[in-house]
């Protein structure tokens, strides 16, 4: 998925639980990692909950990685409350990401 100020996201759950992965392949360097950096504040100040993962959590710890995006999902923290919409549409950020 696309966001404003943000480019493409790996994976959105709900309105906002962004979730990046990591790999060495292209996040081995300052740059890259200062951009993730700042992608990561983007996502945060437009209302998103962000988890970065390394390729290792996801291609050989993905039992214990589901278990804590699932209780992310169970603690409804993929959503945002009428409240948090309402301001951030206010704010001016699009509330309707797909």
């Amino acid at each position: 998925m696309s966001v404003a100020g943000v480019g493409l996201v790996d994976n959105v759950f709900g309105d906002c639980l962004a979730v990046e992965t990591d790999g060495r392949a292209f996040h081995s360097g300052s740059a890259q990692l200062e951009e993730d950096y700042r992608r990561t504040l983007a996502l945060q100040a437009r209302g998103f909950v962000v988890v970065r993962l390394s390729s290792r959590q996801v291609l050989h710890q993905w039992t214990e990685t589901e278990t804590a995006l699932a209780l992310l999902v169970g603690r409804r923290q993929h959503v945002w409350t009428p409240s948090q919409r309402a301001r951030l549409q206010r704010e001016g950020w699009p509330t309707d990401y797909e």
